[in-house]
């Protein structure tokens, strides 16, 4: 493609058709699960990619010409400074919008654009972004959280009660929107499905998500656990062994003070077995140490696994936020159930409850900041989150990502786990029901 400073260049803003030049290597098993990437033969040759498989939602969606969320493509390389093929020119990525599916806050219906984001900016270019788009197209809705972007600047300070002043416009409209839209669009958006499992459509109904008052009121006894399955092994760039997720889990455990939790924040190292690192019977030596502090102080009624992240790519998972740049992270579930069903001995009777869980943090979450979180990863197994109702597995960031873009994201991420905890999503439940 013949572009313009390594981009696209005219091609993507005249639509212009040109021989598509070989097929560059991509993550195809990855871009199909996420449901992302281009689907069509035209737009797979603008792009030089090979066709990924189109499933018949995209079709559907197309003829509908809806609005779908920002991916970015991450190929390992782009056409060069001066339209030949070479190594991600001037550092630069290929930003576009895939006709999929619409944004949950309703969009006007509009043509995929295509834009270039600067890799490395101080400052991020939002005008093209899913960001940009929700900051121009719902103006009042952002201007009404000014006050949560200024209480950051300033420092963590506690936060009121949210029945006190909620923030009502954003967290409002995405419920009414995401129950007009049913729970297949939710099940479809909201959640990547890994190839381990299979889904029960029965368990996931929005309203029943939004029936669980998942408030908490404030004692002087622990009430949150933090604990890493993988605090051993899983660590951010830098050297081989330092910036453990554990460090991330201490800024977590400070943030979640400041709202007035009594934390307990357990910096075991379950996958190191005799002094060797062995992933394998992390989980099992996880379930002993979780017990034995749950009994101890049984008061506890929130788990968190903070985990960090791995993947094949050399891309970090990061947005900006408040002029930082932080790390996204994901909210996994077990789901006990394998392609031929249920998994007897994994039994988790607080699976909905789980599930309803992390679907209300992810909701607080894109009321606020859209970008931070990705869509819920969905495996088959259980991963110890069957001790309690609000049990959490977090995705923080991955190996690409600095230890410093990690302890950004904990103040965003203790601020939605409060409001989630003070009953912010339940009570548009409520609403819903017309209690």
């Amino acid at each position: 493609l013949q572009g313009e400073s390594g981009a696209l260049g005219r091609l993507a803003q005249e639509h212009r058709r040109e021989p598509a030049p070989a097929q560059l290597p991509h993550d195809g098993r990855r871009l199909g699960r996420e449901r992302g990437g281009l689907y069509d033969r035209e737009e797979a040759g603008r792009l030089g990619i090979a066709r990924l498989r189109a499933p018949r939602a995209y079709h559907r969606a197309r003829a509908e010409r809806l609005r779908a969320p920002v991916r970015i493509d991450r190929r390992s390389r782009l056409q060069g400074e001066r339209g030949q093929p070479g190594p991600r020119a001037s550092g630069r990525e290929v930003v576009h919008l895939c006709g999929m599916a619409k944004k949950i806050n309703g969009f006007e219906k509009k043509k995929p654009v295509f834009a270039t984001k600067e890799v490395g900016a101080k400052k991020e270019n939002n005008t093209n972004t899913m960001v940009g788009l929700m900051e121009n197209e719902n103006k009042e809705e952002r201007e009404n959280l000014q006050e949560f972007v200024e209480r950051q600047a300033g420092g963590i300070t506690a936060l009121p009660v949210v029945t006190e002043q909620p923030v009502m416009e954003p967290v409002s409209s995405l419920v009414e929107n995401l129950v007009k839209k049913g729970n297949k669009y939710m099940l479809k958006n909201f959640y990547i499905v890994d190839g381990s499992t299979s889904v029960d459509p029965s368990v996931f109904s929005i309203k029943d998500f939004l029936k669980y008052d998942f408030s908490l009121q404030q004692i002087p006894e622990p009430q949150i656990l933090i604990y890493h399955t993988h605090g051993g092994s899983e660590c951010y760039k830098g050297k081989k062994g330092e910036n453990s997720v554990i460090d991330a889990g201490n800024v977590l455990e400070e943030k979640l003070n400041a709202y007035g939790y009594y934390v307990i924040h357990d910096k075991t190292r379950y996958d190191c077995v005799d002094g060797k690192i062995n992933r394998n019977l992390a989980y099992s030596e996880a379930l002993k140490g979780i017990k034995v502090t749950l009994k101890k102080y049984p008061s506890i009624q929130v788990v968190i696994d903070l985990h960090r992240d791995g993947t094949a790519g050399r891309e970090s998972r990061t947005t900006e936020i408040d002029g930082k740049s932080v790390a996204q992270f994901m909210i996994f579930n077990g789901l006990s159930r394998n392609q031929n069903g249920d998994i007897p001995y994994l039994h988790n009777d607080k699976l909905q409850a789980n599930l309803a869980f992390g679907f209300q943090v992810k909701m607080a979450t894109m009321a606020r900041y859209p970008d931070l979180t990705i869509q819920n990863y969905l495996k088959a197994y259980r991963y110890n989150l069957h001790l309690r109702e609000r049990s959490l597995l977090i995705e923080l960031g991955d190996q690409n990502n600095t230890m410093e873009e990690a302890k950004n994201t904990m103040p965003y991420l203790a601020e939605v786990l409060h409001a989630v905890l003070q009953g912010e999503i339940s009570q548009y439940g409520k609403l819903q029901r017309g209690e």
